[in-house]
């Protein structure tokens, strides 16, 4: 019943909003949602791609395209393919930091980093996770120190504060 729904959802948003609309792509995320969490991945992949590529375009680094890229980051990990995880992964934690210090230097560096904890605490987790299941896997390897020294390094900015 659901799938009915979204499906018209993005049928709706494609015919009055077209097809390259973040909300059209929300309407994709969201089927994509729908997919992954009824266990069919290989469904899910194509309706968050479809995001990723219409947000891509229209916001660049922003917060959505963020998003995307960890939601394509989750499925991948799921089907148990660890290096585009992590590389993608690793992309949606860069693209809040570009994000933040792009379109967001009017604020203060503590509500960046509240901002940074909103956006980016779930890719983190994701992304030590990961590294602590396949260290011997050395791509995955090399991304987690980089992980794992960004995470210090945001500690002292009280980021991290309780999570470690």
């Amino acid at each position: 019943m659901a799938r009915k729904y979204y499906e018209e959802a993005l049928q709706i948003n494609q015919e009055t909003l077209g097809r390259n609309h973040p909300d059209t792509a929300l309407a994709y995320n969201n089927l994509g949602y729908l997919e992954t969490e009824l266990g069919h991945y290989e469904q899910a992949r194509p309706y968050y791609a479809a995001a990723l590529v219409i947000d891509e375009q229209l916001l660049g680094a922003h917060a959505s395209t963020a998003s995307d890229t960890l939601n394509l980051a989750q499925l991948e990990a799921l089907s148990k393919k660890w290096e585009p995880a992590a590389k993608l992964a690793d992309s949606s934690r860069r693209i809040v930091r570009e994000y933040v210090a792009r379109v967001l230097p009017c604020l203060s560096e503590e509500e960046q980093i509240v901002f940074l904890q909103a956006k980016d605490t779930a890719a983190l987790h994701l992304c030590l996770a990961m590294g602590l299941a396949q260290r011997d896997v050395p791509e995955i390897a090399r991304l987690s120190a980089g992980w794992l020294a960004n995470a210090k390094g945001m500690r002292r900015s009280h980021w991290l504060s309780g999570l470690c």
